[in-house]
């Protein structure tokens, strides 16, 4: 397998802009070269460079293109403002990549929703992403900490909700002011988390801008649980890699979350992004440890049972191409 990275010398604000337009023609490259069968596109958005491609290249690749969460996201939640403006016309030509592919796949029941509602249709297949969990599950759980402790990972973007962890922390500070945050992750928001690690006050807040998986699962394992705040989740893979090291998860009902988070079970799930609902559960678990641990031998069970082998996700992904084979061949000889 090869990797090909575009690396674009000019401004950063244009290095969205380069990628989508040199896609189309460094797909076709790698298509010709492999003469592949299928292109697999991992958003709607490199769908569209897909399909261009398989109208253009001799051999006609087939189209797969997997949802991986509210593509809608992509163009409100991310990124400059200038993004926003363009949503609508974006919003449009990835429902048309959706409708032109040979085959589609979900990784949840919330994002196969998506595609149902787009197409028509139900996802060609339905599957979690691959994900190395190895670093999560070769050890059991460590001993949950002494001192009660946070953690959230994700992008510091506006779709993960940093405005949320915000409020939510200044609340659980305040009810429980021995407890700590631990923040992971880096992104345009960064200067709101430097703004609680700098305040000082109840609650001590530590930000981790990069970590490598194995430095993230003993974040988690510094950890009482996840604090997950997103406006929108397609699955939630930091979720499955709480699970793994036997945290539970403290997360609103958004999206594949709910699929994941079983409140009382595996976590604390809230039906709302009210911070306060969200503090009361998070203090009700860093000050009775006991029940996190509980919760965390379920979430732990849970991850094993989810997470997909390298085996398995591959067998997946080989039926997945080959039903996109199959759904072209049948109309081509209806044509």
């Amino acid at each position: 397998m090869r990797f090909e990275p575009l690396r674009w010398p000019g401004p950063a604000a244009l290095d969205s802009v380069a990628y989508q337009t040199t896609l189309p023609w460094r797909a076709l490259r790698a298509a010709h070269r492999h003469q592949a069968a299928a292109i697999v596109a991992q958003s709607p958005y490199e769908g569209l460079s897909a399909l261009l491609v398989s109208r253009i290249a001799p051999h006609r690749p087939r189209v797969i293109i997997e949802v991986h969460g509210d593509w809608r996201t992509a163009g409100r939640d991310y990124g400059s403002p200038a993004r926003r403006l363009a949503a609508p016309v974006t919003d449009r030509l990835a429902a048309l990549a959706l409708r032109g592919a040979d085959a589609t796949r979900a990784v949840s029941a919330d994002t196969a929703r998506l595609v149902q509602e787009v197409t028509g249709r139900p996802p060609t297949a339905s599957y979690p992403a691959f994900m190395d969990a190895e670093v999560f599950l070769a050890n059991p759980p460590s001993p949950f900490p002494p001192a009660p402790r946070l953690v959230w990972i994700g992008a510091l973007q506006p779709v993960k909700g940093v405005d949320l962890l915000a409020a939510v922390w200044t609340l659980v500070g305040a009810a429980v002011p021995e407890a700590e945050l631990t923040v992971v992750g880096d992104g345009p928001l960064r200067a709101a988390v430097q703004g609680l690690a700098s305040a000082g006050g109840p609650g001590g807040v530590v930000w981790r801008p990069r970590l490598d998986a194995h430095e993230v699962a003993g974040v988690l394992d510094a950890g009482t649980a996840l604090l997950l705040t997103s406006r929108s989740e397609g699955l939630g893979r930091v979720i499955l890699e709480a699970f793994a090291r036997g945290r539970p998860v403290i997360a609103p009902a958004v999206g594949g979350v709910r699929e994941l988070v079983t409140d009382g079970e595996n976590g604390r799930l809230a039906e709302s992004r009210d911070p306060r609902v969200l503090a009361e559960l998070a203090v009700e678990l860093l000050t009775a440890p006991a029940a996190a641990a509980a919760l965390g031998r379920r979430a732990r069970s849970d991850a094993e049972r989810l997470l997909p082998s390298p085996d398995a996700y591959a067998e997946a992904t080989l039926a997945l191409v080959e039903a996109a084979l199959a759904r072209s061949e049948r109309a081509t000889r209806s044509s």
